[in-house]
């Protein structure tokens, strides 16, 4: 019995064209006849805004220290960091690539900081359920800017969640917590840790990221 291949990104962008009624293509390469170079750029973007909102397989924890200058200095791969460990509670973000303290509005440190970091990652080191869901979000985008049809719109969003819920699914067992809403949470989205997986939860807002 063979393993189902991945989702790759020719496929991602062929289910994109394929959301607004266009024909498949072969190769990313724009073919002058598909909006090739559109469906990529969507997708694009789509990754990262996923990604950025930070998952198991995407999320580290690191020591960073100061240079002889006193800067911490942040990768441009680095798409979101937050304290973490002792420096939980300090409010950190990113200037010129430099950790920044808004606490002290400082970027100059005088010790090692502990960040949980967001990454940004290859598509091919995508989970396979978080790949499908971005092709889903992104399929929607897709046919929304280049057909807007109301009826596609709603077929998708039904094939969208499902692949949203397939997600939460993957990330629990993954990191072991479970995805539940929360309207204190500013993106109404919280993960619990050391909670199982429920099969079915009523969750009271069933929108995907």
């Amino acid at each position: 019995m063979s393993l189902a291949q991945p989702l790759s990104k020719l496929n991602a962008v062929n289910l994109m064209l394929a959301a607004a009624g266009e024909s498949k293509v072969s190769t990313l390469i724009s073919d002058g006849e598909n909006d090739t170079e559109v469906a990529q750029q969507i997708l694009d973007e789509a990754i990262i805004e996923v990604l950025t909102d930070g998952w198991d397989f995407n999320t580290v924890k690191k020591t960073i220290g100061p240079t002889s200058q006193g800067n911490i200095i942040i990768s441009d791969n680095y798409l979101r960091v937050d304290g973490a460990d002792s420096n939980y509670r300090d409010r950190f973000t990113v200037r010129s690539n430099k950790l920044y303290n808004l606490d002290d509005d400082t970027d100059v440190f005088d010790s090692d900081v502990i960040i949980n970091v967001v990454q940004n990652i290859n598509w091919d080191d995508i989970p396979s359920a978080i790949r499908y869901y971005i092709a889903r979000y992104a399929a929607r985008i897709y046919q929304n800017r280049v057909l807007g049809d109301p009826a596609t719109d709603q077929i998708l969003s039904q094939e969208e969640l499902r692949a949203w819920e397939r997600c939460k699914k993957h990330d629990s067992k993954s990191a072991d917590r479970s995805w539940v809403y929360d309207s204190r949470s500013s993106s109404g989205y919280i993960a619990r840790r050391k909670t199982p997986w429920k099969i079915g939860t009523n969750y009271s807002d069933n929108r995907p990221i």
